[in-house]
């Protein structure tokens, strides 16, 4: 069994991961008590976690982590689009379920996309 390495960028991957669940958190009103607060933001911030979760268990290399993290560019854009959605609009649980699951799924397809870009075989030390 292979050891668990995480990626130097994948920090900053974490970081925006970090940034998209406290500032609904503290921003948006749930309607409700601090565990549906918690649970939206989570729910909100899910993209990041499934490009995360990218940088742990797919992407081995510089180049594909590279490009995960450039990933965070678009999905950022597309998540701030969908939290002032959330603080104007207010569209409930029911926006907030599709935004979320809706943002995980462009980022599940840019974590496929990023399986094209193609690895160097690994060297064999036996001897």
């Amino acid at each position: 069994m292979r050891a668990l390495r995480i990626h130097p960028v994948a920090g900053i991957t974490a970081t925006a991961f970090a940034a998209a669940t406290l500032v609904p958190f503290f921003y948006v009103n749930w309607r409700g008590n601090p565990l549906s607060y918690g649970l939206g933001s989570l729910m909100l911030a899910s993209p990041f976690a499934v490009l995360f979760a990218g940088h742990v268990f797919v992407c081995r290399t510089w180049r594909r982590n590279s490009f995960l993290v450039l990933g965070i560019l678009p999905l950022g854009f597309a998540w701030s689009l969908a939290f002032v959605a959330m603080l104007y609009f207010q569209p409930g649980w029911y926006g907030l379920f599709t935004f979320g699951v809706g943002l995980s799924l462009l980022s599940g397809l840019y974590l496929l996309a990023s399986l094209l870009i193609r690895e160097p075989a690994p060297e064999s030390h036996a001897t």
